[in-house]
């Protein structure tokens, strides 16, 4: 069988439940990158984006891909703790005492080194998954990379983005590839509560890529902030795909990002995506 003319990367704006998980699904190859799929909570076709359907979608299972085949998934969602919240949580179940006395900051256990690392290149804090509510997404990013490694093998999934899945940060890629839109956010307010913001973000996306868009699938933008972060997990995902993003700058780091996580930053502009 020949090589394939097309490939595809998926981006999943991975929430806590599937009625605000955003999905996106662009085709490269031929006349340059097509938009095929865009929604949140379901399929144009009705099927909720649940973990299965998720889990499914990416071993290649979901009849949209039958023209090419899937090489890279970006996911919105930490896909590990940091290491010292790991094991000061692990010591005290099993009896011992925290780590630390009282009064010393508990900053180690709040942050990955790839969040520090992100921080560092753009400025932009990610919530910590050991205390805000994005480890509800992280837990289920767990269960879905847990069945694609039964499915697939672990290296498929291995946490530093080397296999089939990374990680991405939606709101901090837009920061390097929209900068002149203060990316996340601007004079106007943030892309998160603005429709009017995501479709000026959406349009330079697309102009900046050379985007097809043959259903006019980019207004789902407007309504949606999941949709707009599917997207970006999908460019993402591509950049990672292209070697076209940040990796990590230390042996510690990489050692790290394959337990913790790593948050891939784009390093390219989008029109070297194509």
């Amino acid at each position: 069988m020949g090589k394939s003319e097309f490939t595809y990367t998926l981006g999943f704006d991975l929430a806590s439940k599937p009625k605000t998980t955003g999905f996106c699904s662009i085709r490269w190859g031929g006349d340059g990158p097509l938009l095929s799929q865009l929604c949140v909570g379901e399929t144009a076709e009705g099927i909720e984006l649940h973990d299965k359907f998720i889990s499914n979608g990416i071993k290649g299972l979901y009849g949209g891909f039958d023209d090419g085949p899937i090489t890279k998934v970006g996911i919105d969602a930490p896909l590990g703790w940091p290491q010292p919240f790991v094991e000061a949580i692990a010591a005290y179940h099993a009896g011992d005492q925290w780590p630390l006395p009282l009064d010393f900051p508990r900053a180690p256990f709040e942050r990955r080194e790839t969040d520090r690392f992100v921080k560092e290149q753009t400025g932009k804090t990610a919530l910590s998954v050991s205390t805000d509510r994005i480890a509800y997404p992280a837990m289920r990013a767990a269960v879905i990379l847990s069945d694609l490694a039964a499915a697939l093998g672990p290296d498929k999934v291995a946490r530093d983005g080397s296999g089939l899945t990374c990680e991405v940060y939606p709101a901090a890629a837009l920061l390097i590839w929209a900068p002149e839109q203060g990316g996340a956010g601007s004079e106007q307010g943030s892309y998160k509560k603005v429709g009017s913001i995501r479709v000026r973000l959406a349009e330079i996306l697309k102009d900046g890529l050379g985007l097809s868009d043959p259903d006019g699938l980019l207004a789902l933008c407007e309504e949606s902030d999941d949709c707009l972060d599917a997207l970006l997990s999908a460019l993402v995902a591509r950049a990672v795909e292209t070697d076209a993003t940040l990796t990590p700058p230390s042996d510690q780091a990489h050692r790290l990002a394959l337990t913790e996580g790593w948050i891939h930053l784009p390093c390219g502009p989008l029109g070297a995506l194509r």
